[in-house]
């Protein structure tokens, strides 16, 4: 008879600073303040909301839900993969801490081998790799997963098993073993039209049933809302982020990315804060570290016209085009 699985115990997430509290801690903390923000946007919450009802049923009733998570470069898959794991970190037992998620990769290789080791190194757990056996790999996993009490395997780059256009043969057979013999569910992201290339699979569409699209965020009123939020969440005591056209400029320079927009604020807050020490952050701050990021397009922070940029912005290549470009790749390697 089989027993059911050891709930998880519920963690708090510690208390949020006031805007007052962070504009007075040291600079360097400061800054430090503004890595780690997950904003959740319409795709992140029902993605969030999504992996942990899998997570919920895999703990209380033993069900096994598989993911597909797909999205166009940018659009925040990764970020939001580690936001969720550090929302369910390892839990200290003895003789090995319980892990109710694990988020590895796959390689370039459809390896049973290297995907053993990645699966194993990703909990802390080495691997001898000197063994040839495909075998022994997928005993490994099985057993590894089974020690660490694990709900939900995430597996980023999956579309590293694509060959051309589609999933590659070797790519399938490793698919099809590893759901064969895992004892928690898994969720795969790709890049855009992943979700696709998995549903015309004639031996793997049935076996990811759950799809979570990860999209972009356009000019509107989640993008206003995010803004929003992220004006509230940082270190100053005033910013120019809801000023006039601020939004927009930076709904064009991030091209609706969470992780580019991050990325963008903390540029930006640097030289606010270590170049300045300002407790202002402003629409200048934002013009020089765009500046520092080469190759990007016309600077959106400058005094270009806003339908200057929109006109750039629409004649620009596509995240389906990118996607494409990314197939292509893959089939030149399998050449």
């Amino acid at each position: 008879m089989n027993s059911k699985p050891t709930p998880l115990p519920a963690l708090a997430a510690p208390s949020p600073l006031t805007k007052a509290d962070l504009i007075l801690l040291p600079i360097e903390d400061r800054l430090a303040s503004i890595d780690g923000h997950v904003f959740y946007t319409p795709d992140f919450g029902k993605a969030v909301r999504s992996m942990k009802h899998v997570l919920y049923e895999r703990t209380t009733s033993g069900l096994h839900t598989n993911i597909v998570m797909h999205g166009p470069e940018g659009s925040g898959k990764t970020s939001l993969a580690e936001h969720f794991l550090s929302q369910n970190p390892p839990i200290p037992a003895d003789p090995i801490a319980r892990q109710p998620v694990l988020f590895s990769k796959f390689s370039r290789s459809a390896s049973a081998r290297d995907l053993a080791h990645a699966v194993l190194a990703s909990g802390g757990w080495p691997q001898v790799r000197n063994s040839n056996s495909d075998e022994l790999a997928w005993i490994q996993i099985k057993l590894f997963l089974e020690k660490v009490q694990a709900r939900l395997l995430i597996l980023n780059h999956a579309d590293r098993l694509m060959r051309g256009d589609a999933i590659s043969e070797k790519g399938v057979d490793l698919l099809e073993d590893l759901l064969d013999l895992t004892p928690c569910p898994i969720m795969i992201i790709g890049q855009d039209g992943f979700g696709d290339v998995i549903e015309k699979c004639d031996r793997l569409a049935g076996r990811f049933p759950l799809h979570l699209p990860i999209s972009r965020m356009p000019y509107g009123k989640d993008w206003l809302t995010t803004c929003n939020l992220l004006n509230e969440k940082l270190p100053f005591r005033t910013t120019e982020i809801l000023t006039d056209e601020m939004p927009e400029r930076l709904q064009i320079a991030a091209a609706g990315g969470m992780p580019d927009l991050m990325r963008l604020t903390q540029a930006a807050s640097r030289i606010a804060i270590f170049g300045e020490k300002s407790l202002e952050l402003t629409r200048r701050h934002y013009l020089a570290a765009f500046a520092g990021r080469p190759g990007r397009g016309p600077n959106p922070f400058d005094k270009i016209p806003l339908e200057t940029l929109r006109t750039t912005k629409r004649s620009s290549p596509t995240v389906t085009s990118r996607a494409a470009v990314l197939w292509a790749n893959n089939r030149s390697d399998s050449s």
